[in-house]
């Protein structure tokens, strides 16, 4: 197969960092199986994400954090 168009840096980020729709992670997962080029950028981009995080101030969570966050995934669930 020849691919003759690759997504540009934003979307590979948006896939990087989840925050593609459903129909747009499976179009995009299908084109990154398919091309290397892309999937380069996908691992550089995670790289790059991942020593954000190294880097990053740990910040405190609030004492109920765990449990809105629960509640929250039950709301989704339900």
């Amino acid at each position: 197969m020849d691919i003759r168009h690759h997504p540009d840096d934003a979307r590979l980020l948006a896939w990087s960092t989840g925050r593609l729709a459903a129909g747009e992670r499976l179009l995009l997962a299908s084109h990154l199986e398919l091309c290397a080029h892309c999937r380069s950028r996908v691992n550089l981009l995670d790289g790059l994400g991942g020593l954000l995080l190294e880097e990053a101030e740990p910040a405190p969570l609030a004492a109920d954090a765990l449990a809105r966050s629960l509640a929250h995934i039950e709301a989704l669930e339900g």
